[in-house]
């Protein structure tokens, strides 16, 4: 299957805007802390898969998480990295050198459609394209109309937005639509050859039956002329 049919060699090479996610109010986060000097820092040392709470650090409201033996962190409007960042600056007034590893438990996309594997991409740093996500899915069977991708998203107001995709055209990168955001909902829909495709399966499935059906009525015939 090829992508990007219209991309040549000679032209300008188009730069797609990478986005970097920002943590919400609401937003479910997995938070670790670990440190080379283990021994004096083991009451600021935790995973919240080791301590009860494997569902993650939910924001309340104003942004702000509340970790074990620290006051509360905002963390909404940050990046992941500068969330990282924040926990690390905090933690220092209590432990030299600490890491801290910030990952997002409720950033997920949905494919469907004609691609090898439909379903849920659940994403841990908030950043994932049109592309990883048909590529995650098992990527786009031989049905797939791969120039008028549904992209559905859901605003902050509740509001949709609708975008088509292309992904034929070399300068699709440059789509609102090719970086995804949480919960969008990407659907391929089907070329009409695949109805073509279903008739004839159809068609030779009652082809079959008929034959078998004839068959069986001719071994019906002979078994009563036989018996007589």
């Amino acid at each position: 299957m090829v992508y990007f049919e219209d991309s040549t060699s000679n032209k300008n090479a188009i730069k797609s805007i990478e986005e970097n996610y920002i943590i919400e109010p609401g937003d479910i986060l997995s938070i670790k802390i670990s440190t080379l000097n283990k021994l004096y820092a083991k009451d600021f040392l935790f995973d919240n898969t080791e301590i009860g709470n494997a569902g993650g650090y939910v924001l309340d409201e104003d942004g702000y998480v509340k970790l074990p033996q620290l006051d509360k962190i905002k963390l909404s409007g940050l990046t992941i990295p500068n969330a990282e960042a924040a926990i690390e600056n905090k933690l220092k007034e209590y432990v030299k050198d600490p890491v801290a590893q910030v990952r997002l438990q409720n950033f997920k996309v949905h494919v469907l459609g004609e691609v090898s594997k439909p379903g849920t991409i659940r994403v841990s740093d908030g950043k994932i394209n049109l592309i990883e996500a048909i590529s995650q899915s098992g990527d786009l069977t031989i049905f797939a109309k791969r120039d008028n991708i549904l992209v559905v998203r859901t605003n902050k107001d509740s509001t949709k937005q609708f975008g088509r995709v292309d992904i034929t055209k070399r300068n699709f990168f440059e789509s609102p639509f090719y970086n995804l955001k949480q919960g969008d909902v990407v659907y391929v829909e089907f070329k009409k050859e695949k109805l073509l495709a279903n008739d004839v399966v159809q068609n030779n499935r009652y082809r079959d039956y008929s034959l078998l059906m004839a068959a069986i009525s001719t071994v019906a015939i002979l078994v009563n002329i036989f018996k007589r």
